[in-house]
C-alpha cells in the first residue's frame, strides 16, 4: 500500500478552496468547484463514494490553466486573449478585436441568409 504524505494527501472541496487561496491567491468556492464537477473544465478529482477528492498537485496544474500570461498592459492582454480566442474558437460567430467592433464570419452570414429566406416563405 502506497504511503501518504502531506504533498499526495486528498483534499475535499473545502480544503481544496482554501488551499487554492492560501497558495495561490485564487478565489474558488466549494460551490464552484462542486459546479465545475458537473459541467467540466475544473481540477481533476477522484471520489470516495459521494465525495470529490483532489490532489495538490491536479489543483497546481488546473490553476495554470486558469491564469494568463504575465503582461505589462492591460491592451497587451487583451490582443494575446483575442489571437488566443481566434485560434481555439475558430468556428465562432463573432470575434471581438481590439481594434475593430466585430467581424462576422462566413457561417453567422449562412446563418443570415437562412433565417432571412425562412421568415419570406
Amino acid at each position: 500500500m502506497k504511503k501518504i504524505t502531506n504533498n499526495n494527501r486528498r483534499l475535499r472541496r473545502i480544503e481544496a478552496s482554501k488551499y487554492l487561496m492560501e497558495e495561490w491567491g485564487i478565489s474558488r468556492s466549494s460551490k464552484t468547484l462542486a459546479k465545475l464537477t458537473v459541467l467540466g473544465g475544473g481540477p481533476r478529482f477522484q471520489k470516495d463514494g459521494r465525495f470529490p477528492l483532489y490532489l495538490k498537485a491536479d489543483l497546481d496544474a488546473w490553476v495554470e490553466t486558469q491564469l494568463s500570461p504575465f503582461v505589462c498592459s492591460s491592451a497587451e492582454l487583451a490582443q494575446l486573449m483575442w489571437k488566443r480566442k481566434q485560434i481555439m474558437e475558430p468556428g465562432r460567430a463573432i470575434y471581438r478585436s481590439p481594434d475593430a467592433r466585430a467581424v462576422p464570419t462566413a457561417s453567422s452570414a449562412d446563418t443570415l441568409k437562412l433565417i432571412h429566406t425562412k421568415k419570406g416563405d
